[in-house]
């Protein structure tokens, strides 16, 4: 057939000869099971919404402190989650959980495929610390906290006898919150542009030591409850291009952290005489991050590809300065208004990977990682404590550093079951104002993963890693100098091995067992004093067995130990024996954890059962040797929790069921540290105490959810 004449008429041809061909097309009738992938799905919704009630059967800050289920009642459930799918790829979605506890969160996201997408998001997270410690400060929560008018100093908190009557909760606890949005857009083929803002916002109060006194001896500390008011914005802004071979994508992100609290003023519980009766200490300054970045992907041949990640960024922070005391009479001229403070950071990441043969694989990285602080020095003469001017002055110290990361691996697969790997990693870092100039880190691995039967997979890796140091030299501004033969453990020569294996056994359908475990140590060989040694090694025992097609159980036992030695010298030694010693110390802990599980389909298609139960016990063990003296050994640490949850989930009709849970939770810790701590334990110390660390807990809850 010739189709003639003008444009107009030819394309009207053609719209009634595709108008003819698709009558016929759809008059024939579509082969059973043949679906159209490319036609119009018509529109649809569905989701789901959940409400019920819960109950907690117990007062408990630490079973809630994440949650909002810390005080004994009811609670309300309320979850959904709902879907739409327009049949021109429009699309929504939202989903909501937990919007009847303290912890909630909620999300929006719409849009049309291919075109745009945008999102929004909310979320809360209660942070409940010590909900049962108690202060006899006025005004907690606010920047002026002052002693009662009836209040009586003295040099030990033994001896306040105002002390006991005065106190008064303060419970340490904050909210944070957080929302913020997304906005996507696709304006033209492979073009991509979004954007992302959020904000974050933490409101409450937080402990915070601040001392005060005359000096190293005779200084006295309080724990003081101090707000928390922060406002934390992050930004991001972004282009990217994406082709057949290449892909680009450059942009901004921005953090500005703002505190509304400058700093706390408080009286001083200890002002006998001779004494600073008012203390200040400053809180968090405002300060802000921007970086700018790129990565870039290209597809060098069909098996090769290199790919490249920059970002380069600026951290300032430029508060004015407090006066280095409240106390008038010690006022010290400062050297400067603000810090001032700047640090640039770049990052620059390089990887190429290939695939030359079909079973060889090749990968070679490089990483550079700076942190140049440009912020200037100054001798600060400052006061300790608000009590006492410093004989000397201190010069603050801009750390920065440089590293240089190269990482190369190789993958062949020897046969059709079994694959291994090898690389090399080479760590060189330099720094400055650090006892140590520069680390060379040199590690090697190897890998093999093998499937000798097709009921068994097993994974084996070994790393030895070996790093060395430049000559260790103290720095001259840290005032207390520390002991010359002491090694940081970041910075010192250290030997490293690292060995794991995993094992799957299926014998049957139905059945499966697993034994995975991992072992490490680091032996650090040239520290006179500082860490010596340390080993860390855990396996799991895990197992699943499905008799039937209705009952699914499981079982695990984890066991991991974690070891340390470290020496240290009382005397300040540098001559006594090899190493100038007089003490050392071994910390030993040692976690287990078991589980149980089951999934039982009572009556299939109408009513589920589940429940898991779990129990962890940790033991740790701290031993102190001295040369010295006889000394007595620490109580151990120990922890105990258990943990069994139960769910029912009965139909009762096609979009409606009925959801019941039971939750107990017991926790029982010995903690020398902390136990039975009220606030005059310490006598120079003025503590908010501890509350217990025992609690059970019982959780029920009911709740209906209908399904559309």
């Amino acid at each position: 057939m010739r189709i003639t004449g003008s444009s107009h008429g030819r394309t009207a041809v053609l719209l009634l000869v595709g108008a003819s061909l698709t009558q016929g097309l759809q008059a024939a009738p579509a082969p059973e099971g043949w679906s159209c992938q490319w036609c119009p799905a018509p529109a649809r919704a569905e989701g789901h919404v959940e409400a019920g009630v819960g109950y907690v059967s117990e007062d408990s800050a630490r079973f809630g402190r994440y949650t909002g289920r810390d005080e004994k009642g009811p609670y309300a459930i309320a979850d959904g989650e709902a879907r739409y799918r327009g049949d021109g790829g429009q699309y929504l979605e939202a989903e909501a959980r937990d919007l009847g506890l303290e912890s909630r969160e909620a999300r929006i996201e719409g849009g049309r495929q291919g075109l745009y997408e945008a999102a929004f998001n909310y979320d809360k997270l209660p942070r409940i610390g010590l909900a049962t410690s108690r202060s006899p400060f006025r005004g907690v929560g606010g920047t002026d906290m002052t002693l009662p008018s009836d209040w009586v100093p003295a040099r030990s908190t033994r001896n306040m006898t105002a002390l006991a009557g005065s106190l008064q909760d303060a419970d340490i606890a904050h909210d944070r919150e957080r929302f913020g949005g997304e906005l996507s857009v696709i304006p033209a083929r492979n073009w991509h542009l979004r954007a992302r803002f959020q904000r974050e916002e933490k409101e409450g109060i937080r402990a915070l030591g601040g001392a005060i006194g005359p000096g190293v001896g005779s200084s006295r500390a309080a724990i003081l409850p101090v707000p928390i008011d922060y406002t934390t914005d992050q930004a991001e802004a972004a282009v990217a291009y994406a082709g057949a071979r290449l892909q680009v994508d450059v942009g901004y992100r921005g953090s500005y952290f703002d505190n509304d609290n400058e700093a706390v003023v408080w009286d001083n519980p200890f002002a006998t005489a001779n004494q600073p009766e008012r203390g200040r200490i400053s809180l968090q300054p405002d300060n802000e991050f921007h970086q700018l970045f790129a990565s870039l992907g290209y597809d060098l041949a069909s098996h090769t590809r290199a790919s490249a990640n920059v970002a380069l960024g600026r951290m300032t922070q430029d508060e004015d300065f407090l006066p280095f005391t409240i106390n008038p009479g010690l006022a010290t001229a400062l050297p400067r208004d603000s810090l001032d403070g700047e640090v640039d950071t770049t990052q620059i990441d390089l990887k190429l990977t290939s695939r030359p043969l079909e079973r060889l694989r090749l990968k070679a990285a490089y990483r550079y990682d700076e942190r140049d602080n440009e912020t200037p020095q100054a001798r600060y003469p400052y006061v300790i404590a608000d009590a006492l001017p410093s004989p000397d002055a201190r010069t603050n110290l801009p750390y920065s550093f440089e590293q240089d990361l190269v990482d190369l691996s190789a993958g062949y697969q020897v046969a059709e079951p079994v694959e291994m790997s090898a690389g090399y990693e080479y760590d060189r870092r330099e720094r400055t104002f650090q006892e140590v100039d520069e680390t060379e880190e040199h590690s090697v691995w190897g890998r093999v993963d093998a499937s000798p039967t097709d009921i068994l997979d097993i994974h084996a890796e070994y790393a030895r890693a070996e790093r060395d140091r430049s000559d260790y030299e103290l720095v001259a501004e840290i005032v207390p100098p520390q002991n010359p033969l002491l090694r940081k453990f970041n910075m010192a020569d250290r030997d490293r091995d690292r060995a794991s294996l995993f094992l799957t056994l299926t014998p049957y359908r139905l059945v499966s067992l697993s034994l995975s475990g991992d072992y490490s140590r680091d032996d650090y060989t040239d520290s006179p004093l500082g860490l010596q040694e340390a080993e860390q090694f855990s396996y799991t025992l895990e197992a699943s067995l499905s008799p039937t097609r209705r009952l699914h159980t499981h079982a695990y036992y984890t066991r991991e130990r974690i070891f340390s030695e470290q020496t240290g010298s009382q005397s300040f030694g540098t001559g006594r024996g090899a190493t100038g010693a007089d003490w050392s110390a071994d910390n030993d802990d040692t976690i287990d954890t078991v589980g149980l599980g089951l999934k039982f389909a009572a009556i299939p298609g109408r009513l589920d059962l589940r429940a898991d139960y779990a129990y962890s016990r940790s033991v740790g063990d701290i031993s102190v040797r001295s040369d010295r003296q006889t000394l007595a050994p620490f109580p151990d640490l120990e922890t105990d929790l258990h943990r069994l949850s139960l769910r029912a989930s009965y139909q009762l009709r096609e979009d409606l069921s009925l959801e019941l849970g039971y939750l107990y939770e017991e926790y029982d810790a010995d903690d020398w540290a902390r136990d039975d701590v009220v606030p005059d334990t310490i006598p120079h110390v003025l503590t908010l105490g501890e509350g217990s660390q025992f609690y059970q807990v019982n959780v029920y809850q009911a709740a209906l959810r209908y399904g559309f």
